[in-house]
């Protein structure tokens, strides 16, 4: 009888409930953002450096002028995701990104490739990366949310072992300067015509209540637990101390990420690897790292998210050391396996952990307030690696401190629990 009051309370939505169009979407943003991001770019930094007389601490610092401005703009940004939702941000967004991007084809020195990828930094942070597809995604799913954002993320995969190859070629056959024009356009067919189709703010603007469920007036109470997550707003969270140990985590860790996506495709050459090993690498670590999100989704959905961001951020340390050693393709292939199967998953976790943390309502504004200093790791470990290449000669220092960025985050996450709003906060 208790299961027949129950599905007298619940219905489903038509299927396909509206969510997964927004998912789709946000998969198509998180290709368009591996298309400009550290893995495709690797294969530009030797023939660009090669081309323009600079050496690889000035082309990372072009490339973290481009994220330094991406994150200054993100703390607006995740206002305006909250006001007025994402179909607007990421349509300019994406018509502006890729006209930046193929404008990157006709730079003829360092200043000028520094101005592109500043003004490049603004429209993303309005059309990819975590902030709006992800934070938009995490406010349409509640009981789904960890398969939902492992399937937006896994756009980053696909195009990584997609456009990694294809960016090789093309350098190859074409040349750097209209291999940008080529991406910039391919930005444009990603972007813009499903956000513009697809993208709202949130389920109840259409309607609708997270997941595709229905509450009839019958039995309102008749939603699972999860369905009424708790919402915090910024300054609530300030005040525990998980949301600070979880921001050193999050920040630390993608550092580091960012540090070994950025320098790990020279670092294969300089070993004397071929840009075609490195492309096939990229292409099983960009395959890898699909089913490593997917799975993650799933496992995020029924383990600790707090778990789970620490075994992926150890294992992605784990490989480093790999490619810190090695001296066969077997070794690099293992590097790119491994490195696949972890690094990735922090992506999907990285969102998920704000959302199941903190509930849905203030999301935008609460990862757009730590969205600047994320970026900010994002722009200064790349750069920090290139000139202590430059310095050294080699790569040894450089992943040396990239294990050590990866060991703090997974301490930090350990004193990173869930949040428990207090009496006061639960009743106001």
């Amino acid at each position: 009888m208790a299961n027949d009051k129950s599905s007298v309370g619940k219905k489903r939505s038509r299927w396909p409930f509206f969510g997964w169009w927004i998912v789709l979407t946000g998969g198509l943003a998180d290709v368009a953002t591996s298309v400009s991001g550290p893995h495709v770019f690797g294969f530009f930094v030797i023939p660009m450096t090669t081309s323009l007389g600079m050496g690889r601490g000035l082309i990372s610092a072009a490339y973290a002028v481009r994220i330094a401005t991406e994150g200054g703009a993100a703390f607006a940004v995740g206002r305006l995701l909250d006001r007025y939702g994402p179909r607007m941000l990421m349509v300019v967004g994406g018509f502006l990104a890729g006209l930046l991007l193929m404008t990157t084809g006709l730079v003829q020195n360092f200043w000028q490739f520094a101005l592109v990828c500043a003004l490049f930094g603004l429209p993303a942070a309005a059309c990819m990366g975590r902030l709006v597809p992800g934070v938009t995604v995490a406010k349409w799913f509640i009981k789904k949310r960890g398969r939902a954002i492992g399937l937006i993320t896994t756009g980053m995969s696909l195009g990584i072992a997609i456009f990694s190859p294809v960016a090789q070629a093309l350098i190859e056959s074409v040349g750097w300067r209209w291999t940008w024009v080529f991406l910039g356009v391919i930005m444009w067919f990603l972007l813009i015509p499903a956000s513009l189709v697809f993208m709202r703010k949130t389920p109840e603007s259409m309607g609708l209540k997270p997941d595709g469920d229905t509450v009839t007036e019958d039995n309102p109470r008749a939603q699972s637990k999860p369905a009424v997550e708790s919402s915090w707003t910024l300054q609530m969270a300030r005040r525990t101390s998980t949301f600070w140990f979880l921001s050193v985590a999050m920040v630390v860790g993608t550092g580091a990420t960012s540090a070994i996506s950025f320098h790990q495709v020279p670092a294969m050459l300089d070993n004397g690897f071929t840009a075609r090993d490195a492309a096939g690498a990229m292409i099983v670590f960009g395959l890898v790292g699909i089913l490593s999100k997917v799975v993650t989704g799933f496992l995020a959905e029924r383990f600790s998210v707090q778990v789970l961001v620490i075994v992926a951020t150890l294992g992605s340390a784990a490989s480093v050391v790999i490619l810190m050693n090695a001296n066969s393709l077997f070794m690099v292939y293992a590097y790119a396996f491994l490195a696949g199967l972890n690094r990735p998953a922090t992506h999907p976790l990285s969102l998920i952990v704000w959302a199941d943390y903190f509930g849905r309502g203030f999301q935008g504004t609460i990862q757009g307030t730590v969205y600047p200093f994320l970026l900010l790791a994002r722009t200064g470990s790349p750069l920090i690696g290139g000139m202590l290449f430059d310095y050294s000669g080699n790569y040894q220092t450089a992943f040396i401190a990239i294990i050590a960025m990866h060991a703090l985050g997974a301490l930090a996450m350990v004193f990173a629990p869930p949040p428990v709003l207090s009496e006061k906060e639960r009743s106001g």
